[in-house]
């Protein structure tokens, strides 16, 4: 393969498993992790809890959607 080809097919995948990451993990914490977590933990480690996972989630958000823009 030339070097575009191998660039196309390089730039979709990242392209792919970006969005994947991005909404597979949005929903994931969104309808499974939080309202577990919610309730199985008193509501002041509850709230930690979140603050530290989207602080990391945001991370990774930006990251894929930098990815994306690309």
């Amino acid at each position: 393969m030339d070097t575009m080809a191998v660039l196309s097919v390089l730039s979709r995948w990242v392209h792919l498993i970006s969005v994947v990451v991005a909404v597979g993990g949005a929903v994931f914490i969104r309808f499974f992790l939080i309202p577990a977590a919610r309730e199985a933990l008193p509501d002041d480690v509850h709230d930690g809890l979140r603050k530290r996972i989207m602080s990391r989630w945001k991370i990774a958000v930006h990251a894929c959607v930098g990815l994306l823009i690309v």
